[in-house]
Order: structure tokens, then sequence, then C-alpha cells
């Protein structure tokens, strides 16, 4: 009669964030040399520029989280992965185009 309850292990969402973050710096990238490859990504300037995309993704990510869950109650990582992560890399190219 004894119920046994299993735990299944979940990512943290911070991991999920930034491995998506990572993905998309990395995509970035990889089209921005206009070879398709990651050549020269290990260049000091070049991994400065992907980390301010990287934390820009990144903090992206988050605030939609933090948006959607303060507004529907519920958790949405997928929904700010998809949203969030597109959009804090174009305000950052907004901000560098303009300022």
């Amino acid at each position: 009669m004894n119920a046994i309850i299993q735990k299944t292990k979940s990512w943290p969402i911070i991991t999920l964030f930034a491995l998506s973050a990572l993905m998309l710096c990395a995509f970035l990238f990889c089209i921005d040399e206009g070879n398709y490859s990651f050549a020269g990504l290990f260049e000091p300037a070049n991994l400065f520029a992907m980390s301010i995309y990287f934390i820009a993704a990144f903090f992206g990510q988050a605030i939609v989280y933090a948006l959607l869950e303060f507004s529907t109650k519920k958790r949405q990582p997928i929904m700010s992965v998809i949203i969030g992560a597109p959009l804090g890399a174009f305000l950052l190219m907004c901000v560098f185009w303009f300022g």
C-alpha cells in the first residue's frame, strides 16, 4: 500500500536559457563571417562580441519568462526561448545601430 513517488530530474531553466543563447550566438557568428565556419571564433575580439550577444539573449529570455509568468501565472520556458532570445539579440542590434 505504500506508494513510491518517483521524481524526475529536470534541468534548471537557467541551463535551458544559457544553451539556447549559446546556440543563437554560434549561429549569428557562423553566418556573420560569410564563409559559414567557426574559424575565427576564439580570437579575443570575437569572444568579447559573442559574450555581449550571449548576455543580451540570455537576459531577453529571462525578462520574457518573468513577464509571461507574471501575466499568465504559468511557467513557460519554451515560449521564453522562442520569443526572448531573438528579441534580446534584436534589441542589442538596434542599440548598436542607433547608438
